[in-house]
């Protein structure tokens, strides 16, 4: 008999549970083009959450992205994050993308993997962090979520999950240049992530910090007990389980 839940990763549709109220409230705002900070205890359901908005924008013509920068310990890794979270989804070509970036990041040339079987490729820009240099390569970079927006005529969202790792690498000088772009930027809205809350908060929060009043802050408690309560009772009903309420 298959369980019926699914734990440890993103869910959707009917594994989704509740959650109602912040869907809309995170379409509306993002619809509105309000950045917005969300954060909570792991394991909360925030990306599940996201993923749910993103699907539902995704169908009304926006362009989406979600970045997890989990695990990001370079640089080097947060760059090519943006970079195939963002704009390798918008193409289902090499030759397309890569005459975007062309023009969007000037001047770099990336590493380029093609994988013979099914075709699809990677994009990387390693090597070029390490002989441009940060300030020039995060300048480019971070303005490509702006001109594949613009070059798609279609409003992007983009995602950054875990946000708190850009401590890792020089955090206040990337969170710098990261607002320095951003709040420039009209045809994407952004949305930053993160569990622990405390230093998410504080990004937001401090006035002496980049990110200070940039996002709309929005704190995601516990599901009800009540709504819980009838998710899982529908879900045991497809099992031969009974449980009483």
């Amino acid at each position: 008999m298959p369980n019926p839940f699914k734990y440890g990763s993103i869910v959707t549709g009917k594994d989704f549970a509740d959650r109602e109220e912040e869907l809309s409230l995170l379409v509306k705002e993002l619809k509105n083009g309000q950045n917005l900070l969300l954060y909570s205890p792991r394991r909360y359901g925030k990306s599940s959450l996201v993923c749910m908005a993103l699907e539902q924008l995704s169908k009304e013509g926006f362009l989406t992205a979600f970045v997890d920068l989990y695990g990001c310990v370079y640089l080097s890794d947060f760059v090519d994050k943006i970079v195939t979270e963002t704009v390798v989804p918008a193409y289902d070509k090499l030759d397309k993308a890569a005459n975007f970036l062309k023009t969007a990041i000037s001047g770099l040339r990336p590493t380029i993997t093609v994988n013979p079987t099914d075709g699809t490729f990677e994009i990387s820009y390693k090597k070029e962090v390490a002989s441009a240099g940060e300030k020039q390569i995060l300048t480019e970079v971070l303005d490509a979520p702006e001109k594949l927006a613009v070059s798609k005529n279609k409003p992007l969202v983009v995602v950054f999950d875990e946000f708190q790792e850009v401590k890792n690498f020089n955090g206040s000088k990337v969170e710098n240049l990261m607002r320095t772009h951003f709040q420039h930027h009209k045809h994407v809205t952004y949305v930053f992530m993160g569990s622990k809350q405390h230093l998410m908060r504080e990004m937001i929060a401090d006035s002496n910090k980049p990110f200070f009043r940039f996002a709309k802050p929005v704190s995601l408690g516990k599901i009800p007990k009540d709504k819980f309560k009838r998710f899982i009772l529908e879900k045991f009903k497809r099992t031969s389980i009974r449980i009483d309420a």
